[in-house]
């Protein structure tokens, strides 16, 4: 009984964190002066002249953006944090501290893309950044997929077994 309240507790605070990190997530379109339409072709640039071509746009917002992109970063890495503990806590297996570091190596990513982003935005010539830049877009992506549906297969567990309790709270016996 004690592994069920645990369960919930956990799984109380995945969803606060997954509406926190929706909330942080949404500003990302709410705000125009850090609104970057193409980050998705940003971070993945085959080349240092794409990446110079597809900066040009929103060249005034990226910086502003990758600033922000550091609070999103806590966010979602604390709600993977939280989707392994429900995983855990359901499966009533120990605590797995290398698997916890892993929930954090996505945000590890992010925040040395970032950093290589506000380089290459002084830098806009240099190979070697844009090589960096190129190779922990890709890491990060990695990592974060799987995470990805991690939260969304928890997402809809927990929206059948909403739907399957309003369903039996409302059936007449």
């Amino acid at each position: 009984m004690n592994s069920d309240k645990h369960l919930t507790k956990v799984t109380n605070q995945w969803f606060l964190t997954l509406l926190i990190t929706f909330g942080v997530a949404s500003v990302f379109s709410w705000y125009s002066h850090i609104e970057v339409g193409n980050i998705g072709e940003i971070q993945f640039s085959r080349n240092l002249d794409d990446f110079n071509d597809n900066i040009k746009l929103f060249f005034d917002n990226i910086k502003c953006n990758t600033l922000y992109d550091f609070a999103f970063i806590i966010t979602y890495s604390v709600l993977f944090y939280f989707s392994y503990r429900v995983f855990q806590s359901s499966m009533r297996i120990p605590v797995n501290r290398v698997l916890i570091l892993i929930c954090l190596v996505p945000g590890v990513f992010d925040i040395i893309e970032n950093i290589l982003l506000l380089n290459l935005l002084n830098q806009s010539d240099s190979n070697w950044l844009f090589n960096a830049f190129w190779f922990v877009v890709r890491a990060k992506w990695t990592f974060v997929i799987p995470f990805i549906l991690i939260n969304f297969t928890i997402l809809i567990y927990y929206l059948i077994k909403f739907i399957n309790s309003f369903f039996k709270g409302t059936s007449t016996e």
